[in-house]
């Protein structure tokens, strides 16, 4: 244990009378699940935001009247059924992502 400040440290060096120490800093346990939570909300966002059609480009059309958001400018073009929900497709809005 360190004098100094009082948490488990690792003496790096010895000198006169005060202790050079180097901090291990160990994530707590809930500290890494919330990073982990985090991580695998971005991948879904990331995910989310990927034509369901091609899984290339960026989803940029609105199906209607199902109001999905699942496709591509150019998938949606060629499209007759939402790819989600296979309703008929009777109509495109072109979104912008902010």
């Amino acid at each position: 244990m360190c004098k100094l400040c009082k948490n488990m440290c690792f003496v790096k060096e010895n000198c006169c009378s005060h202790e050079l120490v180097e901090h291990i800093v160990k994530p707590e346990p809930l500290h890494s699940y919330r990073i982990m939570r985090l991580k695998t909300e971005n991948e879904k966002l990331k995910s989310s935001l990927i034509c369901k059609c091609c899984h290339f480009a960026q989803v940029e059309t609105l199906t209607l009247p199902c109001a999905h958001i699942v496709c591509c400018e150019k998938c949606a073009d060629t499209a007759t059924n939402c790819p989600l929900c296979k309703e008929r497709i009777l109509g495109t809005v072109r979104i912008y992502m902010a």
